[in-house]
Order: C-alpha cells, then structure tokens, then sequence
C-alpha cells in the first residue's frame, strides 16, 4: 500500500510516541513498524532541544547581498519546538521588483514534504523520502510576520535593488536551565563572543577545595560589570548600615582592597565613575553622599587629590590637605525650603561664559549677595551690573563714582554725585543732575540731567542714548559721536564739531567725496575691518554732480531700496535685482518686465518669466537679429507671431534670403532637425531629399504615403523595384510586397519572423512551390489551430533524440523500459499522447518484422511531461527505440 498519508515527524508536540520497536530473530516488520523505530529518536531529540536549546541560529546562515537577491550559505539552527533547521546547500531567494526602496525581514520556518517518485510496476508505489529543506522568504515591514518563524537578517533594497544585510537581529542558539522561571543564555551577533545569561547564578564550591589568587572560585580576565546591587562577605545586612535597599549598593562585609596590595588600603577606587587615573590615594565619584560620623568627628578625609564628577552632598565637615576640583558646580543649599532652584550655587560655565556665583532668595528677583569686607574690596577688569543699581551718597571718597576702565549698569542708575569713567553703559534709565565726564556714555533707555559737559577743558568723545533724551543744558561733542534714537529736547545749545548722527529737524551734511564728507556711519558694525557706509553728494565735473551711496569693502555687503516693507532694488556681489535679493546676473528681475522700444542685448537674456515680444510679420515685430550680422545683405533672421486670419494664428522661425541659409534645432551638442536648401533632416545635417533621417523612425500612429515605400534605396546592386511596398503599382487591386534581393528579379526573397506564430485571413495564392519547413529541412510545421501545438519525434533506446524538436528526452530513473518526455515550452493544459516502439533497435535496416507484442505504452502524461514504458514480446519492460506525437493547447 502507498504510505502518501503517514508522516512520522508529525510528532512533539503534536503528538507523542509512547512505544519503540522491539526486535527478535524470525520477527515480521511491516512498514508501521519501520515509521516507529523513526519517530521515537525524533521525538525524544525534539523534546531535548525544546527545554534545554532556546531558538536561534547555532551555525552558518551568512547572507550576503546581490541586486535584487540575497544568497544564504548552510548552517544549522533550532525552531521553538525543538527541529533542527539545516541548509546544507546555498540558497538564492529572489526579492520582486515592487520591494525595491522598501525594509523587508528575511526568515525561515521548518519545513517538511514527501518527495523522490518511485515509479515500479510491481508492488506499491509512491514517495520514498521526506525532504526536511527549511523554508526561507521575506515579509515586508508593515505586514505581520507568520508564526513559528526564525528571523534570519534584516534587508535594505535601495530604488536599483543593491542589498543590504544586517544579521544582528536574529536569534542566537543558547542554553536553558529549567525551572519554573527558567534560565539561559544566549548569544548575540551584534556582540560575538559574549553570552547573556537571563537569570541568577550560583556557584557553590566543593568542601575541602582550596583557592588562592591563581586558582579562585569565579575568575574573570576581562572587565567585568554589576549593574545592580553586589554583596561580598557574610550573608545578611549585619556589619554595616545605612545602606537603602534600591538594590544598587556594593557592600563589603570585609576588606576591601583596590589595586592595593595588603590590609584594607585603597589604592584607587572609583565609584560610579571610570578608573581613576591619579596616583595613590585618589577617590573619584560620580555621586557621593557621606554622612556618618568617624572616631575622629570628621566624615571624610583624603590626603591627596579629591575629585567629584558628579553630585556631591557633605552632611559633616570635609578637611582637605590639597585643593578641591569640582567639575560641574557646588550648590551650597540643596535643600533648602523655598529657595529658587539655583540660588546658593557656584558654576563654572554654566549660565555664562565666566564664573557664576548665583545669590539667596526664594524667587529669581530677590536674589541677594552680601560682600562683608570693611577693608575693602577690589575689582580688577570691567564691572557688569545687569540688576537695579543705585548710589545715594558717596561711592568713593571723592563723591564721585570712577573707574579706571568700563561700568556697565543693567537696570536703571540714579547717580547723585559726578561721574568720571572711560566708559558708561547703562541699559535702564539715567537720571543725574551732576557731569558725566568722560570718553563714552551709553544710555540704553532715558537720560535725564541738567548738564553735560567737560570739566578741564576735556570732552565728551560719545554720548549714545535709546530712549528719549532731556538736556536742559549745553551738549558739547568735541570729535566724537552723538546718537539720540527716538526723540532728543535740547534746552540750550549742542555743538557738534564732530559727526551729528540724529537730530530733530533738517540735516546739512558737507559736500565732497572723500571719508570726511556726507553722512558716514561707524565703520565695522559686524566685526572684521574696511567697512564703511555713506552717503556723499559732490560734483565730478563742473555743474556736474554726483549723489553717491557706498556700502562694504568686498561684495557680499548689500545695497537695497525699500518700499512697502519689501526689498524693491538690490545691489549685492556686483549684480543687480529688481525684487530680487540675491540676483544671479548682471541684472536680475523677479516678475514682469516690459521694454517698449528696441532691446540691444549683447550677451545672453535670462527669464524665470515669460518674454513677450510684439506680434506680426514686420520686421520690427517678435524676436529679431541684427541683419547682415556676418557680412553681405538682405541676411536676417527672426522669429514672429502673427495672424494668417481671424483667430488662426502661426509662429514662424525665418532665417536668409537665400537656401544656404539654415535652420537647424540642436539638443545635446547634436543637430536634431535641419532645414537647409529647401529640406529637412532629422538627425541628419545635409538632407538629400525632401525628408532625411539619419536613424530608426519610430511611428505611433497611423502612416500615409501618397506613392511607394522604398526600403532599399541606398543599396546601389538592387533591382529597381526591390525592397518597395507599394498600393496598386504594378497591379491593380493589391498592396505589394516586393522582395529584396541581387540585380535581377529571380533574386527578390522575402522573409518574415513570427516566432509566435503567422496568420492569414483568407485563402493563400502561390505561384510557385510553397514549402514550410525549417533550415534543416527535417521539421514539418502543420497547425489547423492557434492555439494547437503538434510535437512529434523519435528516440532512440538509450533516451537520446533520433529526430524532431521542442522536446527532450532521458531514461526515467533505474526504471526499466521507462523513458520522460519534457516538452519545451510546456503545455497550457495535459495533452494526448501517442507512442508506438520502432522495430528492431535504432535503425531503419533490418529485414525483421518483429513480433507485434513489441510495443511502447504512455505511463503517465503532464502539461509538462510524459512517461513512455517500451517492452519485449514476453511482455517484460525493455528499452527501445520509439516514435511518438503529442498533441495538446499551447
């Protein structure tokens, strides 16, 4: 009986197998019993694998890329029931065309199929084993994966298809302990090399064993990592204290010694933090908090270098015999209540780029520092108070307020005595009724005073206010600046000898060309040096004059008329644009531009908008060239729009007044349409006839030719009327094809390829002999049918063909007498077949008949192929030569 319906790896954990084979001399086995002495081995394995192998890759599965391909190479791996995967061949999967530009994930699932046909006409047949090739394919991301699957690489195909493989996301093979929460480990492509155990390991050491630094009970040689809580010592929490029970302590209930050689000395430790790098005696921390109290009422000492990386609390005083190194900041009270969330602190770098001391309070505004220096305090380098700063009495002895260099206020200052600085810079409001004496005061709001002058004879150089200025007496600026931003109230008098930057009403700068003249402002406003600003108005000729505005000393600096909150004309790196801020040539408009006389260009015209000439045949009409450009006369050229009537209008392109003169459309260097003595070439640039094309022409619609198509024209040894299709030229009702051939009309031959086959509609007329066969004159064509197909050969007893074609042939397996057909191409459906043995052996010479039980049988047949058994007269299976027809839709 045929054994198609069992299967004895149907097993764990589909079901189980609680027998094996028992054997004995003389015992009948049926092949029930065979499946068995099968499947317990497979079933006991499989259980091993499931609880002991997690799933994963054990060896081999390397992916390498190809275009739109991936190769898999052998290897070995275990699925999540416990079957082992192998491939011990290459494997190519094909990736399709529409998952290009896409993420895909490559995986396998066991797979398992009956295979390898017995085809014996004795006793049962059937499939003899079971093929355990894996199954491997590729699902794209966004679509759900199949169950059981062993994911193998991940793949990137680019927009041509190129592959790129990451194996790091499969599974590796591990180890599992069992339990009720069971333990393994597992490896991991992305790390080779190193296991992940998942769970808690013991190890428990024999009684009597001896240990010593050569021979230790757990021995790591390179670096070794506890992420959570590690406990060295006698079990329990007796021995130490006021350890919290995160589970992230190191507890030593012994000595512990770093890198030290005897006792508990620490040579170096580093605590949440790399090795330290100092010498002995170095502690670093990443945070550190210390508490407790010590015999000697300090909590920490450390005689050398003490470095903190991280966050630091001190509950008890720390002494240090060399200098403290804090790399992020000291927060002199985190924890007190009510207190902003930087008050107390002392960054380096943190808010500024200086040193940041940030003062107490419980809101940013009521920070406060108090200096309690009755000696005196000194302040080298300049002074910024960006806070309210106020003076109601003497700031120095002198009643005054100086500084050898800068004061910078923030806020607002109220100055009641005098001041004498180099600079003052005050970004609030400035109220005095004193002198500011000195080279620069900068007001950034309002400025109040009564009087600001010099005293001694020296002068105020700049004076530069922000908000509105009320001066009740004289102003003198002696060479320098003055600058009012919004409004200036003048009671007295201002003399400027030097440059006047803003004023109330008219402003008469002086004439002339030079750095002096006009309005010039301050040099190098972003840096750098050589830029300047001005405008200047003086006369270059006589009554001639010019009005003159500079900007810049290279040409990136920009000159730009505003109007309307936009930027109307721009002068930028030697161009000019017209709504437009950075202009790409010489002029450069951005929208409509219109010219209603003749525009001379003599280089090139660049629009990203429509250029629209006048319309008509004139010649001062459209697009015109200067006339006689190379010489001669009467030459133009031009192109023009204009009506031929009504609504009918034409775009002509004109050039010459002779046909030399040419017209020619050129793409990609190359001369594509030419018009030249009166016709024209596509991709030919000397046309010999009213249309030359110097190249395949490719038609997409309909073709009418007035008079015949001579396909052979430039062949000079051609009959006349060779290669012509013509209609009713040398007959009166057909369309003619006339062959090609030598100089004589018996010469003339037409051929026609239709490998998919030839169809006439009608009835054929032949004059001659009509022959259809192939080049070797040894196959017929016969087809009473489009979509019939006739194979027909003979083969000889070894399986080789005798004669015909669109098939092959080969002895079936060790099958006696058994031959396979396969038909090429295959059939679209199961043909007939007809089959009959040619007597004697493998020629046509013999005088014997034979005997007529010597015959050939068809077996099987398939779309693909067919099985032909030949035998002897006894009947018995036998190799011979036979002739065969098979018919059947193509």
């Amino acid at each position: 009986m045929s054994d198609d319906a069992q299967n004895p790896y149907l097993l764990y954990p589909d079901r189980g197998v609680d027998k094996r084979v028992r054997y004995y001399d003389g015992q009948f086995l049926g092949s029930a019993d065979f499946l068995l002495a099968q499947a317990h081995p497979i079933d006991r394995h499989r259980r091993h694998l499931a609880n002991t192998v997690t799933p994963g890759v054990l060896d081999g599965y390397a992916v390498h890329g190809e275009t739109d391909a991936v190769v898999i190479a052998p290897g070995t791996a275990v699925d999540h029931l416990g079957r082992p995967m192998v491939l011990t061949a290459n494997a190519r999967r094909a990736i399709q065309a529409a998952d290009r530009s896409k993420n895909l994930t490559l995986w396998m699932r066991y797979k398992e199929e009956a295979s390898d046909d017995s085809a014996e006409d004795k006793g049962a047949s059937g499939l003899t084993r079971f093929d355990e090739t894996p199954e491997i394919m590729y699902t794209a991301d966004g679509n759900a994966l199949p169950d059981g699957v062993l994911i193998i690489a991940r793949l990137q195909v680019d927009a041509e298809g190129n592959v790129n493989v990451d194996t790091g996301v499969r599974p590796r093979a591990g180890l599992r302990v069992p339990g009720p929460i069971p333990i393994t480990l597992t490896g991991d492509d992305r790390d080779p090399g190193r296991g992940t155990l998942d769970g808690a390991l013991r190890i428990n050491v024999p009684g009597g064993t001896q240990h010593s630094t050569t021979q230790p009970a757990l021995d790591v040689r390179g670096n070794a990592r506890v992420r959570h809580g590690m406990t060295i010592g006698q079990d329990g929490n007796s021995g130490y204290k006021n350890v919290t029970n995160d589970g992230n302590d190191l507890v030593v209930n012994g000595q512990l010694a770093a890198g030290g050689s005897g006792g508990s000395a620490i040579y170096k430790l580093g605590i949440g933090y790399g090795p330290p790098g100092e010498g002995e005696g170095t502690l670093t921390a990443q945070r550190l908090a210390l508490g407790v109290q010590q015999a000697d009422g300090q909590t920490l000492r450390v005689n050398g270098a003490a470095r903190f990386h991280g966050y630091t609390e001190f509950d008890e005083p720390v002494y240090l015999r060399k200098e403290l190194r804090v790399h992020a900041g000291i927060d002199l009270a985190p924890n007190a209540d009510g207190g902003d969330g930087a008050a107390g602190q002392i960054r380096y770098k943190r808010w500024t780029d200086g040193l940041d001391i940030v003062g107490a309070g419980n809101a940013q505004a009521e920070r406060q520092i108090t200096f309690h220096a009755q000696g005196g305090s000194r302040h080298i380098g300049n002074l910024s108070v960006e806070g309210h700063h106020v003076t109601t009495g003497d700031v120095n002895p002198g009643r005054h307020l100086q500084a050898a260099r800068n004061i910078t206020a923030g806020g607002d200052a109220t100055i009641a005595g005098r001041t004498t600085t180099q600079t003052l810079t005050i970004n609030g409001d400035a109220r005095s009724n004193a002198l500011f004496d000195g080279h620069e005061i900068n007001v950034r709001n309002r400025l109040t005073t009564q009087h600001l002058t010099a005293t001694g004879g020296s002068a105020v150089n700049t004076l530069e206010v922000g908000g509105a200025a009320n001066l009740n007496g004289n102003v003198n600026v002696n060479g320098g600046v003055l600058n009012v931003a919004p409004v200036a109230h003048f009671a007295a008098r201002v003399n400027a000898n030097g440059d006047l930057l803003k004023v109330t009403n008219r402003l008469m700068p002086s004439v002339g060309s030079d750095n002096t003249k006009g309005i010039v402002w301050p040099g190098n406003p972003g840096g750098g040096s050589g830029d300047v600003a001005a405008i200047r108005y003086y006369a270059y000729s006589g009554q001639n004059t010019t009005l003159q505005i500079e900007n810049g000393d290279d040409p990136d600096d920009v000159i730009t008329l505003r109007q309307g909150g936009e930027n109307r004309i721009v002068v930028r790196n030697g161009r000019v644009g017209i709504k437009e801020w950075n202009p790409s040539t010489d002029l450069h408009v951005t929208g409509g531009a219109r010219v209603t006389n003749v525009l001379a260009v003599n280089g090139r015209i660049q629009c990203d908008g429509p250029i629209r000439p006048s319309t008509g045949t004139s010649g001062t009409n459209g697009i015109a060239w200067v006339n006689n450009a190379f010489g001669g006369s009467g030459d133009f050229a031009r192109i023009q729009y204009a009506s031929w009537g009504g609504e009918n209008a034409a775009l002509s392109l004109t050039v010459g007044n002779d046909a030399n003169d040419i017209i020619v459309l050129k793409q990609n260097g190359a001369d594509r349409l030419t018009v030249k003595t009166g016709r024209v070439g596509i991709n030919h640039n000397n046309p010999s006839h009213s249309l030359t094309v110097g190249g395949a022409t490719y038609i997409t619609g309909n073709t009418r030719i007035d008079g015949d198509l001579d396909l052979g024209a430039a062949d000079a040894n051609r009959e006349a009327n060779a290669g012509k299709i013509c209609y009713k030229t040398h007959s009166d009702d057909a369309l003619e094809i006339i062959g090609g051939g030598g100089p004589n009309s018996s010469n003339r031959r037409v051929r026609v390829w239709a490998e998919n086959g030839l169809v006439v509609h009608g009835w054929m007329h032949s004059k001659g002999d009509l022959r259809l066969h192939d080049n070797s004159n040894n196959k017929a064509i016969c087809s009473w049918s489009a979509s019939t197909r006739v194979i027909w050969g003979a083969v000889k007893s070894d399986g080789s063909r005798w004669c015909g074609e669109g098939f092959t042939c080969e002895r079936y397996g060790n099958h006696a007498g058994a031959f396979i057909i396969r038909f090429n191409p295959k059939f679209s459906s199961r043909p007939a077949a007809v089959v009959t043995q040619h007597y004697p052996n493998n020629n046509d010479s013999s005088n014997s008949f034979g005997n007529t039980r010597d015959n050939a049988v068809v077996a099987r047949t398939s779309k693909d192929w067919v099985i032909v058994v030949t035998g002897d007269g006894d009947g018995d299976r036998t190799h011979r030569s036979f002739e065969f027809i098979v018919i059947g839709r193509v």
